[in-house]
């Protein structure tokens, strides 16, 4: 059993993750734990379904077929994996979709951004689907002196005592394509393959260890109808930006309310906006 640091959770495996930071003792009194299983698909009344997913308030599934299988529950994660499956690809799928509801089942929730920090506040990212939010934010850390890579793809962030966000770092470096690591000199940075058939590789960049407070979400010009709002107008009309941007981007929000987890939710969605500034972002921002 080894210990891993994800999204501010300890993970607890009996499968190993290269792509994170191993651990000597526990941070964390319940880790989230992650084993090998077999997984039969149990859909039960009250349940959810989707096209790859069934998720109820006790339990969920998620699989990729003739890859991989996984149930979810509070505890932790259960990975059947096909025998000829690669074991990278399953170790990726593990820290997405699965990892996104076992943190649901603990009222934790993550915004599917990129986001890099200065060491005061976290800036995230959020543009279109392969928009190019992991190539800004390795940009920032590439070019801009001071910036630490915080997260690549799920930004876990919880409201403290005094309902401002904090976010954990994610911890497993940042997936860029050929020509975005050609661009940004980083051939002679460690990397490793996510999924055989594609060049899509997992860099490890200077990154941050610790909790922070979400400072702002940057988002692409082509929201065009999204104008920028900052944390002195949350109380007007404005505030709807920020909440609209958490809620709709919020990792696995499909089955928020099929955990039963709306007004927790809501709760989460409120805190970003009355915290967080939403600003456009310009080529200046985000290539400085």
């Amino acid at each position: 059993m080894t210990l891993f640091r994800y999204c501010g959770f300890d993970i607890e495996s009996l499968i190993e993750f290269p792509e994170l930071k191993t651990l000597e003792t526990r941070q964390n009194e319940d880790p989230i734990a992650v084993e090998r299983a077999p997984v039969r698909i149990d859909i039960g009344s009250g349940q959810r379904q989707g096209p790859n997913w069934v998720v109820g308030q006790k339990e969920a599934f998620w699989w990729l077929e003739g890859i991989a299988r996984f149930r979810v529950d509070s505890k932790g994660i259960q990975v059947d994996g096909e025998p000829n499956a690669p074991e990278g690809l399953i170790r990726a799928l593990t820290l997405e979709a699965p990892m996104t509801l076992a943190m649901q089942f603990r009222d934790a929730f993550c915004l599917a951004v990129s986001s890099t920090t200065d060491g005061r506040d976290v800036s995230a990212y959020r543009f279109l689907p392969g928009g190019g939010s992991s190539t800004a934010a390795a940009w920032q850390v590439t070019r801009k002196p001071g910036q630490l890579l915080f997260s690549d793809t799920l930004l876990h962030v919880r409201v403290d005592d005094k309902g401002q966000p904090i976010a954990s770092p994610q911890g497993s470096g940042v997936m860029l394509w050929p020509r975005a690591i050609e661009l940004l000199e980083l051939d002679s940075c460690s990397r490793m393959s996510v999924r055989p058939e594609l060049p899509l590789q997992r860099l490890e960049l200077p990154a941050c260890r610790d909790p922070l407070p979400l400072g702002k979400i940057i988002t692409a010009a082509m929201y065009r109808r999204l104008q920028e709002s900052t944390v002195d107008d949350h109380h007007t009309i404005d505030a709807r930006r920020p909440f609209r941007l958490a809620a709709l981007r919020t990792a696995g929000r499909l089955w928020v309310d099929a955990m039963g987890k709306t007004e927790k939710h809501f709760q989460w969605c409120l805190s970003i906006a009355r915290h967080c500034a939403v600003e456009r972002g310009t080529r200046s921002i985000l290539y400085p």
